[in-house]
């Protein structure tokens, strides 16, 4: 049986206003793991944030010695100037499948899972996708 998103989604969704600033987003990433940070306003989904969109904005000198001023100040500007805007978005019932290849397609690498309002209700990433392809060879 064809396996959906609504199976293999995470439904814990981190999500950050587009107003709270990098080092917000920053320390989140850094406390919980995540790779990526969905941007909500009064719960519809405005944007993507990833790690990787940090460290190419702030480069590699954040929380080390040779941190700077200018770092830190960078860090002070609101999510809404360096998060994806209009992200590519897929629900509970798309196929696993039309997932991965929209992925591929578009060079993204994770997908918010939104309902038919525009609310996020979970992610999917690479990880997950490999792992669901991983689980189904192994039956």
């Amino acid at each position: 049986m064809p396996m959906n998103i609504g199976d293999i989604m995470t439904e814990e969704v981190m999500a950050i206003r587009m107003d709270d600033t990098l080092l917000t987003a920053h320390t989140l990433f850094k406390q919980l793991g995540f790779h990526h940070l969905l941007v909500v306003e009064e719960r519809r989904l405005m944007g993507v944030l990833s790690d990787r969109d940090i460290l190419r904005w702030i480069g590699p000198h954040l929380d080390t010695p040779a941190e700077t001023r200018a770092d830190l100040e960078r860090m002070r500007r609101p999510v809404h100037q360096l998060m994806t805007r209009k992200p590519v978005t897929v629900t509970p019932d798309t196929a696993i499948t039309y997932a991965g290849n929209l992925m591929l397609e578009q060079r993204v690498s994770c997908l918010p899972v939104v309902n038919d309002r525009g609310h996020p209700v979970g992610i999917v990433s690479w990880r997950d996708l490999l792992s669901a392809h991983v689980m189904l060879q192994q039956v």
